[in-house]
């Protein structure tokens, strides 16, 4: 997702971000059709909090 060179300048509100970032990456060791995999959970939750007018 960042390269090392991105990584040494991160700021902590760039690294919370990438958290809510939907990459296709997951923390799950096994992907099933109700894991997912596509890492879109966190990105779901930051854009309707967005839509209700809260902030990260």
């Amino acid at each position: 997702m960042i390269t090392a060179d991105e990584d040494a300048t991160l700021t902590d509100s760039e690294a919370i971000w990438l958290i809510f970032r939907s990459g296709g990456m997951t923390t799950s060791r096994i992907i099933t059709d109700l894991s997912g995999g596509g890492g879109l959970g966190l990105a779901i939750v930051e854009d309707t909090v967005s839509r209700l007018g809260g902030e990260r």
